[in-house]
């Protein structure tokens, strides 16, 4: 059995807006050394895959290998996709593809969506007024508070 990683966040108060400390690097194979980008990145439980902006896409030198069409809020476009490693926090790293998007908002650089939320175990909390929230891959067990 695979062993698994967690990190949890907590937040100060009640939180509107999900979000970590990441960086992003060109993917990685084999553990070979690489630039890393340290950015913001909002989770997104509503958005099918995660995004990046033109400021990572540029800072890390990246090259597209394929377009999509993708939905978004500001409409619908044809971007340009990407392979690369998010690092999130406690040793959580991913391989994924994201698609560039023109922009996010002047704090976060890129967005985790559901293509890497659905690799593992996420669930969020707001016990006595804070915002807890708590991701695990690969998903061990079910989270049910019935």
């Amino acid at each position: 059995m695979e062993e698994s990683k967690a990190f949890t966040t907590r937040f100060p108060g009640r939180a509107s807006v999900l979000f970590n400390q990441i960086e992003i690097s060109k993917a990685t194979f084999r553990g070979e050394p690489v630039a890393m980008l340290p950015t913001l990145a909002i989770w997104d439980t509503g958005a099918n895959g995660s995004c990046i902006t033109p400021v990572v896409v540029q800072a890390l030198g990246l090259k597209s290998f394929q377009k999509a069409y993708v939905h978004t809020a500001a409409g619908e476009a044809i971007q340009d996709v990407y392979e690369i490693c998010i690092h999130l926090p406690n040793n959580v790293s991913v391989n994924v593809q994201v698609t560039e998007i023109p922009y996010l908002s002047d704090d976060f650089e890129a967005l985790i969506g559901m293509n890497i939320i659905g690799l593992g175990d996420f669930a969020i909390s707001n016990f006595d007024g804070r915002t807890q929230m708590t991701f695990r891959v690969p998903s061990v067990a079910d989270a049910d508070y019935t």
